[in-house]
């Protein structure tokens, strides 16, 4: 019986951590042409729901990759903008599938979280809880980075980040340390969430979300993200610090 249940769970293990490897990826671009970074793009499987997303970068582009084989519905959203939608776009195997948008202004734009928050944010989050495990990482697999919905380029060496503790380094603004636990280190505070392949928080008025091209984390639950700002914290000399950064660090210092 316990070789049965053995089997079992490590069946189930398997049927979890089972990605695809079809990528959707283009540019979203307006009228005229020019880049829109900063673009909320979904992609949302219509038989399991699952969403996966990314946000476009300086140049507009984006990628989504890992995708299982199916039909999808694609979304893209950005501030002030109409949104684009094109439904039952195909994957099938290691399919490298096109989709180039063109957004349109919008003179009545709607609020799209998180690049265009409501007024009262909280009541239009998903409930989270803390996740207790001691030793819990973060994995960011090919991380994106926005902040208040305008992408910010990180160094194309960086494809993944892990660790017990995040760090986010952006110029003019400091580090920010992040943590799954809130009595992690003194400092912290709860300022954001993690849920699927998305990671976004809140440091006075700015919005910053990192998204990646897995789940960031075991499980479907969504979490509650630790918070403490470093406004002074600058790159080891020989940095380039003009530029945004991302690492981990095993203590909050």
């Amino acid at each position: 019986m316990r070789a049965f249940l053995v089997a079992v769970l490590f069946a189930g293990l398997l049927a979890f951590g089972e990605a695809g490897s079809g990528t959707i990826s283009g540019t979203v671009c307006d009228l005229t042409g020019v880049a829109i970074p900063g673009a909320a793009v979904e992609a949302q499987n219509a038989h399991t729901k699952v969403i996966y997303s990314a946000a476009s970068g300086p140049t507009g582009t984006f990628t989504i990759g890992h995708l299982p084989a199916g039909q999808y519905a694609i979304t893209v959203k950005m501030q002030g903008m109409k949104p684009y939608a094109h439904s039952f776009v195909e994957v099938a195997g290691t399919a490298d599938l096109r989709e180039d948008v063109t957004l349109e202004a919008d003179n009545a734009p709607a609020y799209v979280f998180p690049y265009n928050p409501p007024p009262i944010k909280a009541a239009t989050r998903p409930p989270a809880r803390d996740f207790y495990a001691e030793d819990a990482e973060f994995v960011l697999t090919s991380p994106i980075l926005s902040l208040n919905g305008a992408g910010w380029e990180l160094p194309k060496s960086l494809t993944a980040v892990k660790g017990k503790f995040v760090w986010v380094y952006l110029p003019g603004h400091g580090r920010y340390l992040l943590s799954l636990s809130p009595d992690a280190e003194a400092g912290l505070s709860l300022a954001g969430q993690v849920g699927g392949s998305t990671l976004d928080f809140q440091s006075q008025s700015d919005e910053i979300q990192i998204d990646a091209v897995d789940r960031i984390l075991m499980g479907s639950a969504t979490y509650n993200l630790y918070m403490a700002h470093q406004p002074d914290w600058q790159p080891p000399s020989g940095t380039d610090r003009s530029a945004a950064l991302m690492g981990s660090t095993d203590h909050l210092r």
